[in-house]
């Protein structure tokens, strides 16, 4: 990168730069940088490495969770939530209202109609009824 610098700064620039010229300035450096410059990591320049890559990451290559299950469940009229064969106690506050449960594995969190943290639970299998949800924090 230095010496990618220093070839375009051979010369002082003048106390005053026009933007124009800045931005050129800028971009000969970029390109050199990311095109012609070799990455002592990669052996190659970075933009073939880009090019050559067959994944970016992103939207498209989000990994896959086969683990984790979203639940909308509607809370009863006594203020609990049936997940399954499991009945957990979301509080008579959130009668009528629709929870989203995220479950993975064991683990169940519960988000209020808000996208709010309402608790978590850990789910215990051997019994039917949970408690009371756990507060967030």
């Amino acid at each position: 990168y230095a010496s990618a610098t220093s070839e375009v700064y051979e010369q002082q620039p003048p106390r005053y730069t026009p933007p124009a010229e800045l931005q050129q300035r800028l971009d000969t450096v970029r390109a050199r940088y990311n095109t012609r410059r070799r990455h002592g990591s990669l052996d190659t320049t970075p933009h073939a490495f880009w090019h050559a890559a067959k994944a970016h990451g992103g939207p498209g290559d989000l990994p896959r969770q086969d683990d984790a299950t979203v639940h909308l469940i509607k809370v009863t009229d006594n203020g609990t939530a049936i997940l399954g064969r499991h009945t957990l106690s979301a509080g008579r506050r959130h009668a009528g209202a629709t929870l989203t449960l995220l479950r993975n594995g064991r683990h169940v969190t519960a988000y209020t109609p808000d996208g709010d943290v309402l608790g978590t639970l850990t789910l215990d299998e051997t019994k039917r009824y949970q408690g009371k949800l756990t507060p967030a924090a």
